[in-house]
């Protein structure tokens, strides 16, 4: 059987992350709330991505 190497490399990823929180489920959550605090404003949310979806454009194209 074929193994993409992309799915392959995130469950390791995944694997290595939770053995780091001892397989716990919340310190897991707690790590990932501690990354987020630090790129906060760094990462796109899709709160951010429906203010610029409701944003008028500056200039429409009219085809002549």
């Amino acid at each position: 059987m074929w193994k993409d190497p992309i799915v392959a490399e995130v469950r390791a990823i995944r694997e290595q992350i939770a053995a780091e929180c001892g397989y716990d489920f919340h310190k897991a959550m707690e790590r990932d709330k501690e990354i987020l605090r630090h790129w906060k404003g760094k990462v796109v949310t899709m709160a951010d991505l429906e203010k610029r979806r409701k944003r008028p454009a500056a200039v429409q194209w009219k085809p002549e």
